[in-house]
């Protein structure tokens, strides 16, 4: 019996260390699931987030450019049905009499047609027997030029190209161009029109063209020749332009504008080698820069004519340009959007090697000088931590399209950031390697395989700031003096 109740406990025993076994399996099983199941929903909240904070990027970029595209068009719209002294001229062109809008002739500001139909110098011209305003120039030419005005003043966020001017034509057009001191607003539209990539026509286009049939005038007694839609540069004056009627003396002071020269390049650099964490694919620039490789721009500015500059269209809303000086751009202090604000120039580059540099004038808590691509359009966000931007921040982080790629040298107010860009073949494209210079200090293939065209670029992020861009004719930027 003793032994029969001892063989009973040992079972009972056995069988509670098999249930704790199991149990203690079971847990550790439960446990393991707990965990994957715990990473995977991990992984899935860390691709949601990032899927969500592209899109809300991505939405704040297309609500910020709508924003812009709806106040150009009420800028527009105003302009266009808002102008209640805007006066109806008649005038004769070379025995052919045109109706159009002061403010279209008016439309360039410190230009010598808008001075001389500004309303202060309406007694000191001519008039013919019939008291119309009379301007003794060639009626087809001042025909294509007044279409061009009446079609830049409805512009849309569209690039308008300067009108195409048949070759008989081609010497009276720049002369008057050059007379009426239009020249430099016409090799804007020019520049305009080869860098700046297509979009899309704004909603409500098409009422805005059809209030400018309304208000935009009509041409009495002769056809109106059709806007060319072929972008065609109008060459510099080869001929002394027409004597200026006695009203010009009046004017000479008004329209005169002063251009400040770009400031004197060095030739020191101290050579560097690239950085850890950029890439370097590509071709190594061996020996530093080369200086005698004589740069060619994609776009060259004529002699005496305005020279390109930071773009008043590609821009956020606080840069503004100096109105005499398109090279320098001021930003505001953007903490009360809690965003950055940038701009980029006029001119970018497709082909051969260029060069550019930057002058820090006024610099932000954080300052971002690099370089965008065409497709760029985050204006509220700093160079380089946005899509298609690569850029280097005032504390020295290297940027390439929002990933942080390193550090080079730390620039502050009176720096000089300078790029050096070289075309060259990678596979069957063309794209870009970036040398770096920040107050002489070289960092060479900072940045490779960077579609092209490339175009400067700044930006600042809270308080204000302001850069000078100046394009380098040959040779390389170098590092400013004086500072």
């Amino acid at each position: 019996l003793k032994g029969g109740i001892s063989a009973q406990h040992m079972s009972v025993d056995e069988r509670i260390l098999d249930l704790s076994r199991r149990l203690a399996r079971e847990l550790a099983q439960a446990r393991t699931q707990i965990s994957d199941d715990r990473a995977k929903l991990t992984r899935e909240l860390s691709l949601e987030r990032g899927s969500l904070s592209d899109e809300l990027e991505q939405r704040q970029q297309q609500l910020s450019s709508q924003q812009g595209a709806l106040g150009r068009e009420q800028g527009r719209v105003k302009l266009i049905t808002s102008e209640v002294d805007d006066e109806v001229l008649t005038l004769n062109v070379g025995g052919v009499l045109f109706s159009t809008c002061r403010s279209t002739l008016c439309l360039y500001e410190g230009s010598y047609l808008a001075n001389l139909f500004s309303g202060r110098w309406d007694a000191s011209i001519e008039r013919d027997a019939q008291g119309r305003y009379f301007l003794d120039f060639d009626p087809v030419s001042f025909r294509i030029l007044l279409n061009f005005l009446r079609s830049k003043r409805i512009q849309g966020s569209f690039s308008l190209g300067p009108p195409l001017v048949s070759p008989e034509r081609e010497e009276h057009f720049r002369n008057l161009v050059e007379y009426l001191g239009l020249t430099a607003q016409l090799e804007e539209a020019a520049d305009e029109a080869e860098v700046e990539p297509p979009q899309p026509a704004p909603l409500g286009s098409s009422i805005l063209q059809s209030a400018s049939v309304l208000f935009g005038g009509l041409v009495l007694g002769s056809p109106v020749a059709p806007m060319a839609t072929n972008p065609r540069r109008p060459v510099a004056p080869a001929v002394a332009p027409a004597v200026a009627p006695a009203v010009a003396p009046l004017l000479a002071a008004e329209g005169s504008s002063s251009s400040r020269a770009p400031p004197e390049l060095s030739t020191s650099s101290t050579s560097r080698s690239p950085v850890h964490g950029l890439s370097t694919s590509g071709a190594s620039m061996h020996g530093g820069l080369d200086r005698g490789s004589g740069a060619v721009f994609a776009e060259e500015a004529a002699p005496g004519t305005k020279r390109p500059g930071w773009s008043q269209k590609n821009s956020h809303r606080l840069a503004a340009t100096d109105p005499d000086d398109p090279c320098l751009v001021s930003i505001a202090d953007t903490r009360s959007l809690a965003s950055a604000a940038a701009v980029r120039a006029t001119r970018g580059f497709k082909s051969g090697r260029h060069s550019w540099q930057v002058d820090v004038e006024i610099c932000s808590d954080w300052s971002y000088i690099g370089l965008v691509s065409e497709q760029w359009s985050a204006l509220s966000s700093p160079i380089g931590r946005s899509p298609h931007s690569w850029g280097v921040a005032s504390n020295g982080t290297v940027y390439a399209y929002r990933e942080e790629r390193g550090r080079l040298q730390e620039f502050n107010q009176g720096s000089r950031v300078g790029f050096v860009v070289e075309a060259y073949t990678q596979g069957d494209a063309r794209v870009g390697r970036v040398t770096i210079l920040i107050d002489g200090h070289e960092f060479g293939n900072v940045f490779s395989g960077l579609p092209l065209p490339l175009f400067p670029a700044v930006s600042n992020c809270r308080s204000p700031a302001r850069y000078r861009l100046t394009f380098s004719e040959g040779g390389s930027p170098t590092a400013a003096h004086g500072h």
